[in-house]
């Protein structure tokens, strides 16, 4: 009678680790598809094979006006600032130029 209890205790021990471990494995399983879902491409040529399926060639450029937008501003802010320093700069040389400087 011991060692029928016996080994039923140990075939519901075994039935536990192995319900145990497949909830384990489970577990990682699902981690490891949370990290590779939330990183969903492979590479930088699988996301542009992935837009150019979905959305064609118009797709790759999505955005772009935007971009092209901020560029130009930027550059016309840039020069103008250059322009306004330079002639600001420039006026101040001629005018140190202009004035007779008084000996004492």
């Amino acid at each position: 009678v011991a060692q029928t209890r016996l080994r039923a205790d140990r075939k519901i021990q075994i039935k536990q680790e192995y319900v145990e471990y497949d909830n384990k494995k489970k577990k990682k399983k699902k981690i490891l598809h949370r990290q590779t879902s939330a990183g969903q491409y492979t590479g930088t040529l699988d996301c542009l094979l992935d837009i150019y399926r979905k959305d064609g060639v118009k797709g790759l450029y999505r955005g772009v006006d935007a971009k092209i937008i901020q560029t130009c501003l930027n550059a016309a802010f840039m020069f103008t600032a250059y322009e306004k320093i330079y002639a600001s700069i420039f006026r101040l040389m001629l005018a140190s130029r202009r004035k007779p400087r008084r000996r004492g």
